[in-house]
């Protein structure tokens, strides 16, 4: 069984997570679903069988996985798919290259590629202790990393802003922050991380509390 895919995105004012997954090689099948607050909307299921019997490599089934949850995650922001209820399907998403479908996604919302942001699902930043998380860059329709992307850490206390990292991601559109917060002026703080490319700047924010508030 292969490590699966899982992402957050917001569509319309709503946050849909989707899992996508391996169920092995006793049950060839990928399979998406899409949550919303833990509840099953939609699912999507593939299986893979007759790869299977032509001696796939992991590679070529994590390829497979991976296509299958963008095509997935473009089915909501296009608006293809219902929500409204569990939609079970034994096939993948769509059988168009999923090229194709970013394109027509593109020139029918007149969208580009944008670059986001993505954070560890708890941070835990505390003034005058050493502070260490990855971030990942990302471009919004692909999910693409962003190679080379300018990523900066700054602080903003008192309506001032104090640097505190920066550095620019790897291969993989990734970056180790190193930094220290140090002593705040008043009771709180907001950390804030942003990322920048040709593909635009995103920008994350997080709430830093002194200790006992």
């Amino acid at each position: 069984m292969i490590t699966g895919f899982n992402t957050d995105i917001k569509h319309r004012g709503q946050v849909f997570h989707i899992q996508t997954e391996d169920k092995g090689l006793a049950n060839p099948v990928i399979e998406s679903l899409v949550y919303k607050g833990g509840e099953i909307l939609a699912t999507r299921r593939r299986s893979y069988k007759e790869l299977v019997d032509d001696g796939c490599s992991e590679a070529e089934l994590t390829k497979l996985m991976e296509e299958q949850h963008k095509k997935v995650i473009l089915e909501i922001q296009s608006g293809r798919m219902d929500l409204t209820k569990e939609s079970n399907m034994l096939e993948s998403p769509d059988e168009k290259p999923l090229d194709e479908m970013v394109m027509e996604f593109l020139g029918g919302h007149g969208n580009t590629e944008k670059i986001k942001i993505k954070l560890p699902d708890r941070l835990e930043i505390m003034p005058g202790t050493p502070s260490e998380f990855v971030v990942s860059t990302r471009k919004s329709i692909t999910l693409e990393p962003v190679p080379g992307a300018k990523v900066a850490v700054s602080l903003v206390a008192a309506g001032r802003a104090q640097p505190l990292f920066s550095g620019v991601a790897d291969k993989f559109g990734k970056i180790t922050a190193r930094f220290t917060v140090p002593d705040m002026i008043g009771d709180e703080a907001t950390l804030v991380i942003s990322a920048s490319s040709d593909a635009g700047k995103d920008e994350c924010q997080h709430l830093i509390r002194r200790q006992g508030r």
